[in-house]
């Protein structure tokens, strides 16, 4: 009887044999580990906010928190303002944002979620400061929206006041590294409208003539380029604390905003270098940040309204 040797088998020779040629280079890369360095993180609740897509999709958008995430540059408002104004605006929220998943809302229908990261520190001067929360809103939106090729409504989103979860937080893989900052943009996205509260058209006086003013409101009034050409205009006005939507006087002209609230005393009178489409003007009231938000199309701008 022939002695038989036994040898071992490589089984790369085996592997190689089974993998088609053509997807060699696409084999390789699966089985190539990442060299990368990375991190892993467990997610914090933060808010919940719902949105819908531009067809009328459902997204839950979990805001969660992380120290492992870095912080963005501790700014003021106007400092904020003053960047976003900018030809090349260099401000950066780090985030991460998660794969997309299922969970299911109050009526058990299946809903697409993202969990999106940021900062805890960050985080909470979002919750003291109206302003950086709804900007920082926008960004998250601008986002998951280039992210997964949806186009989110920025406008008629909810935090919603019951739940800071929706389903359970994933865990996030980060790679270790710098924040990635955009040097370059071919428009200013958002900026600061200046306009004089003094600069108001004669015909226009009797809108608010007999009105008694004691105090005015703080705003904020921001351009936004949408596609195109088109411009669209944010008004955010800081409203008295105890004040009701019912308790608001919002007045309209084409190129001018006049806010009153007899009960407090408190006016807000301004023209605006813009003709705007009045019937599709949007006004929504934020108890929670004690926000009035006018969401406002333009039409055409004015080239005779002189800015100080």
């Amino acid at each position: 009887m022939n002695k038989r040797t036994f040898l071992d088998i490589d089984d790369t020779i085996l592997m190689k044999n089974l993998i088609l040629p053509e997807n060699k280079s696409i084999n390789d890369k699966l089985i190539k580990p990442d060299s990368k360095p990375f991190f892993i993180i467990q997610p914090i609740p933060g808010i919940c906010v719902k949105t819908k897509t531009d067809t009328g999709e459902k997204i839950f958008l979990n805001i969660c928190i992380s120290d492992k995430i870095p912080s963005p540059d501790d700014i003021s408002d106007v400092k904020l303002f003053e960047i976003l104004s900018e030809e090349n605006p260099q401000f950066v929220i780090p985030m991460s944002i998660g794969s997309e998943r299922f969970e299911s809302d109050k009526c058990g229908s299946p809903c697409v979620t993202y969990d999106v990261v940021i900062n805890t520190t960050y985080f909470e001067k979002c919750q003291k400061n109206k302003n950086f929360l709804l900007f920082t809103i926008s960004v998250i939106m601008d986002g998951v929206s280039n992210k997964f090729n949806k186009i989110l409504n920025t406008e008629d989103y909810v935090i919603l006041k019951n739940r800071k979860v929706m389903g359970k937080l994933q865990q996030h893989r980060i790679e270790n590294r710098e924040p990635r900052v955009h040097t370059e943009t071919k428009k200013k996205l958002i900026e600061e409208i200046k306009t004089p509260i003094s600069n108001i058209h004669e015909k226009q006086k009797n809108i608010s003539s007999e009105t008694n003013v004691i105090s005015k409101l703080d705003y904020v009034l921001l351009k936004q380029f949408l596609e195109g050409t088109s411009i669209h205009l944010i008004g955010l006005f800081q409203i008295p604390k105890g004040i009701t939507s019912k308790e608001i006087e919002v007045l309209l002209n084409e190129d001018r905003i006049v806010i009153i609230i007899e009960k407090t005393g408190t006016t807000c009178d301004l023209s605006i270098p813009y003709i705007i489409n009045i019937e599709s003007v949007k006004c929504v009231l934020d108890s929670n940040f004690r926000v009035l938000r006018l969401d406002m199309p333009v039409k055409k701008a004015l080239e005779n309204i002189q800015n100080n």
